[in-house]
C-alpha cells in the first residue's frame, strides 16, 4: 500500500516512510490486543466487526458534529455550503 501510494513520487520521504512503519506497527499492535480481548470476551467475528463498526460511528459522528458546530460558530458571516443531510445520511448508511 505504501509503494502504491508513492509509486508517483521519485524521492524518498523520512517522515513519510516513519510514519507508514508507525501505521503499520500500531495496526499490528491493535490486532494482537483485539484478538486477546476476543477471546477473552468469547466474541465472534462478526459480533465484534458490528461491534467496532458502531464503535466508530459514534465516534466519527462526534467528530463530525463537532467541526460542524465550530464552522457554523467562526464563520457566521460566510456562507459555506455544506453537503445536504440526506447525502450525508446515504453515505453513512453505505458505510
Amino acid at each position: 500500500g505504501v509503494a502504491a501510494a508513492s509509486w508517483n513520487h521519485p524521492s524518498f520521504e523520512l517522515l513519510g516512510f516513519l510514519a507508514a512503519i508507525i501505521s503499520c506497527t500500531s495496526q499490528s499492535a491493535l490486532n494482537v490486543t483485539t484478538k486477546r480481548i476476543m477471546k477473552h470476551a468469547n466474541v465472534a467475528g462478526p459480533v465484534a466487526q458490528r461491534a467496532m463498526v458502531a464503535v466508530g460511528f459514534v465516534l466519527a459522528s462526534a467528530v463530525s458534529l463537532y467541526q460542524v458546530l465550530s464552522q457554523r460558530r467562526d464563520v457566521q458571516e460566510e456562507t459555506e455550503t455544506l453537503p445536504p443531510f440526506w447525502l450525508a445520511a446515504m453515505a453513512v448508511a453505505a458505510y
